[in-house]
């Protein structure tokens, strides 16, 4: 008996130690399926709380809290401003160990670079520009942050554009500041994009003086405005990812009728920005004084308020990830938005041009993302809202613009704002120039011309309705 009751005991033990095998290693096979499929894994250890990581590249850099304010409270420059030393803590991107094959592979690939560049280099000094302009744009590709890669293509572009040239050494000496030719040639290039720069807010202001010149009531100008209402609203929906056509989003504005084949969260979404704008052109705008903190939730409450009533109008409580972009801790929310409120009403903005200060302020608030979700929208209402308070029209970011947008913003989280503050300027100029062809025309009543469509997108710009007496002498 004793026997038969040690025998079933031992295979009982057996059993136990065969099914908890078999769980480890199949928690084991899901985690490195995790770890190769998913696009970055990070093990992150606790940092002090005056200190923040960034990622860059798949590189983790250290940056103070005072660094950062510098960057988001500061004037003086658009960039952040970010320690050059890598961080101490290993981080992992990708499969979990970095195998000598990887490092093998790595060493061809910029063995490769070098190639392209070389080949590059000599095209050019034949003349084919063009077939160098390829392997440059290719070395690029391979290496985004080789800064030798970097140079030689700014060298390439200086004399046909300036200003690329100079981001491409900026972001030579941002991945190796020691890099002395790519530091000659920013210093030749600075001055340049400089003056060029501030031309462009010169070209602005003198649209916006021409603009002027004409009334409110001028009524082309004014069925202009109407469209640009509606054209905001699409472009500003249609960039989240919302399918509704512009002629859809007059008909629920206008008509207030239900789009068929349309989700209740794109109407909602629809809604929510008109509601937004009548907020702010009806009630933000007869306020004289301070943006502040509840303005801003005023707006995303009315943005997000028939999407999602709960979230609408409250900072965030969990953590969110877009994209590449890792947003500050829920807990640190409300100090940065009190040093954004802080910043938006301080004289350091005095000295900024308003397209330049708008934009600062879209990107800050996106880059805090103190909402869960409606941040972009709100950020592009409210730098609207700083554009019409200085006396600009709302400027719409395109849908066809959308590329552009998105790779400016991630490129103001890698140290420089500048291409995200010209690409609002240049918004901010076609704007202008479309007030100013509406402005120009004659009065049309509404059914003599119809909408054009261009690119697919209707625009305000009348076409004469073909009638009975065209062709007849």
């Amino acid at each position: 008996m004793q026997l038969k009751t040690c025998v079933i005991l031992i295979l009982g033990f057996c059993a136990l130690s065969l099914v908890t095998f078999l769980s480890l290693s199949t928690f084991g096979q899901t985690f490195i399926y995790l770890s190769r499929y998913m696009p970055s894994i990070s093990i992150q250890f606790s940092q002090p709380k005056s200190t923040e990581i960034m990622t860059l590249a798949n590189t983790k850099y250290l940056v103070s809290q005072n660094e950062r304010k510098s960057h988001l409270t500061g004037s003086k420059g658009f960039g952040i401003l970010v320690s050059s030393q890598p961080h101490s803590v290993k981080t992992y991107s990708g499969d979990l160990h970095t195998t000598k094959t990887q490092q093998e592979g790595e060493s061809s690939g910029l063995e490769e670079v070098k190639a392209c560049l070389r080949k590059a280099r000599a095209l050019a000094e034949a003349g084919n520009r063009k077939l160098a302009l390829k392997l440059y744009k290719h070395a690029l590709a391979l290496s985004p942050n080789f800064s030798e890669s970097l140079n030689e293509f700014g060298e390439f572009l200086e004399n046909e554009n300036v200003v690329q040239a100079d981001l491409l050494y900026q972001r030579a000496l941002f991945c190796d500041p020691e890099h002395s030719t790519a530091l000659t040639n920013r210093k030749r290039t600075a001055p340049l994009v400089l003056e060029h720069d501030k031309n462009v807010f010169v070209e602005i202001d003198d649209k916006k003086k021409e603009l002027y010149k004409y009334s409110s009531h001028h009524p082309t100008l004014r069925s202009a405005m109407k469209e640009f209402y509606y054209q905001h609203i699409y472009h500003t929906v249609a960039i989240e990812g919302n399918t509704m056509t512009l002629e859809q989003i007059r008909q629920i504005i206008d008509h207030k009728t239900v789009v068929a084949g349309k989700s209740i969260m794109e109407h909602n979404e629809v809604i929510g920005i008109a509601e937004a704008l009548a907020y702010m052109n009806n009630t933000l705008l007869m306020n004289i004084g301070e943006i502040t903190i509840e303005d801003i939730k005023s707006i995303h409450k009315r943005v997000m308020g028939f999407v999602d009533p709960i979230a609408a109008g409250e900072f965030r409580t969990n953590q969110v990830y877009v994209g590449g972009h890792i947003p500050p801790h829920p807990n640190d929310v409300e100090l940065l938005m009190d040093q954004f409120e802080d910043w938006l009403n301080s004289p350091d903005v005095i000295d900024l041009h308003p397209v330049e200060y708008a934009a600062i302020a879209h990107y800050r608030l996106v880059y805090i993302h103190p909402f869960v979700d409606g941040n972009g929208r709100t950020a592009r209402l409210l730098m609207n809202f700083i554009l019409m308070q200085n006396g600009f029209p709302p400027v719409s970011v395109e849908l066809q613009h959308r590329w552009e947008y998105y790779e400016t913003l991630t490129a103001a989280n890698t140290g420089d704002l500048r291409p995200f503050i010209r690409f609002i300027a240049r918004c901010t100029s076609k704007t202008l120039e479309d007030y100013l062809v509406a402005a120009e025309l004659p009065y049309l009543h509404e059914h003599n011309f119809t909408y054009q469509t261009l690119s697919g997108q209707t625009t305000f710009i009348p076409k004469f309705k073909e009638t009975e007496s065209d062709g007849v002498s």
